[in-house]
Parts: structure tokens; sequence; C-alpha cells
């Protein structure tokens, strides 16, 4: 059994007055990339995928549209804590 465990993405996170939206968003297509290749039998999200308790709404599109492709357009299970 193949399982990717990461964390810590914490998405919409401001940095000296700059969003990491932008960022982010690129390291996410290039983590779908490299799940494309992996094809890992299990995700493993541990904790703080977002940067704040009340993400923007920009934040939480970006996760579902990760999770999106992730789960149901390549049926990759998910854990999230």
């Amino acid at each position: 059994m193949k399982i990717v465990h990461t964390a810590d993405w914490h998405l919409g996170r401001i940095l000296n007055g700059k969003s990491l939206l932008e960022d982010q968003s690129y390291i996410l297509e290039q983590f779908i990339e490299a799940m494309r290749e992996e094809r890992p039998d299990v995700i493993v999200i541990a904790g703080d995928l977002y940067d704040t308790s009340y993400p923007n709404k920009n934040a939480i599109k970006l996760l579902e549209q990760t999770i999106d492709t992730l789960n149901l357009e390549m049926n990759i299970p998910f854990i999230i804590l």
C-alpha cells in the first residue's frame, strides 16, 4: 500500500502583507501532478489546512478544487485530520 503523508498547508497565509495563495496554488498543481505519477492508495493530510480559524473564500475554494481533482477525478481516497 502506498501512502502519501502531508501536513501544514496553511492555505491563505499572508506574509509581510502579501498573500501566498498564488504560490500555494502553484505548489498544489505540482502536488497533483506528482500524485498522477505516484498513484498512491491514500493521501493523509495531518492538520493545518488553513492558516487561520476563519479562512477566506479563496483559500477554501483552492482546497475544494484540489480535493475535487485528487479525490473525485483521480479517485484517490483522503484522510484529513
